[in-house]
């Protein structure tokens, strides 16, 4: 055995030891594969969010600027880039800045005030081409 392994000898590996480590490697991926849920949509997962994270809630928070709206628009960029992420194939924020998010958002707001925030975006999300 030679010492080039950080000091140590170096581990010799046979055959059986790497087709056992291929057989190990590929029940933990299929494993992990059938663990991970299929998600749709925000409305199928636990979000951490603002509190009182109703459509009703922003529009409040717009009309009166409070110290909570910035937060609230910060979490509302961060949201719907983290949806603009995992739909690689559609870039549904292209050509929006935001002060546009914003203005759809207060829109559809006014008119779903019981609606959650995060349900309000991926509905953006899916206005504009995202799967």
């Amino acid at each position: 055995m030679s010492d080039d392994y950080h000091g140590l000898p170096t581990p010799r590996t046979t055959l059986r030891d790497k087709r056992r480590r291929r057989r190990t490697t590929a029940a933990a991926l299929a494993g992990l594969l059938t663990a991970l849920p299929a998600v749709s949509s925000a409305r199928d997962v636990a979000i951490l969010a603002p509190p009182n994270n109703s459509c009703g809630s922003w529009v409040s928070h717009r009309r009166a600027p409070r110290p909570m709206l910035a937060q609230y628009e910060q979490w509302v960029l961060g949201f719907v880039s983290g949806i603009a992420v995992t739909q690689m194939s559609t870039d549904f924020l292209k050509g929006l800045d935001p002060a546009a998010v914003y203005g759809w958002l207060d829109n559809y707001c006014r008119a779903h005030p019981l609606e959650p925030l995060p349900n309000a975006l991926q509905d953006l999300a899916q206005e504009r081409g995202a799967h």
